[in-house]
C-alpha cells in the first residue's frame, strides 16, 4: 500500500486471506477515487500473492473505461475489456473466498 501512487483524496483497502488447502496467503489490495465533479470514479483492485508478492490478477475503471487481466501463464482470457473486467475479478473473489464459510 505504500508504494501506490494514489493522490490524497483516494482511498485504500488492504484485506488477506490465507488458503490453508495450498497453504498460501492472498492479498487483495484497492484503490478508489469518486470524483465528484463529473460522477466518474477511479478504481484498481489487485491479488496478490502474500508470500512472493507477485501480482495474480489485476482489474481496473478509469474514466468509464474497465479492463483486467490475469496474470497465469497461459493466461485463460480473451475477449473485450468488459469480459476480461468479469473474469478477472471473479477470479480475485474466488481466490479470497472462506472454504469454511461454504
Amino acid at each position: 500500500m505504500e508504494n501506490t501512487v494514489a493522490g490524497d483524496p483516494s482511498k485504500k483497502d488492504q484485506v488477506s486471506h490465507y488458503e490453508p488447502k495450498t497453504n498460501r496467503c492472498y492479498v487483495q489490495l484497492t484503490i478508489w477515487n469518486a470524483n465528484l465533479t463529473n460522477g466518474e470514479d477511479n478504481f484498481e483492485q489487485s491479488l496478490v500473492d502474500g508470500q512472493t508478492g507477485q501480482v495474480l490478477a489485476t482489474i481496473r475503471r478509469e474514466k468509464g473505461t474497465k479492463s483486467g487481466r490475469i496474470y497465469v501463464d497461459p493466461s485463460p482470457l480473451n475477449g473485450n475489456s468488459d469480459e476480461l473486467y468479469l473474469d478477472a475479478s471473479m477470479f480475485i473473489r474466488e481466490m479470497m473466498e472462506d472454504d469454511r464459510q461454504r
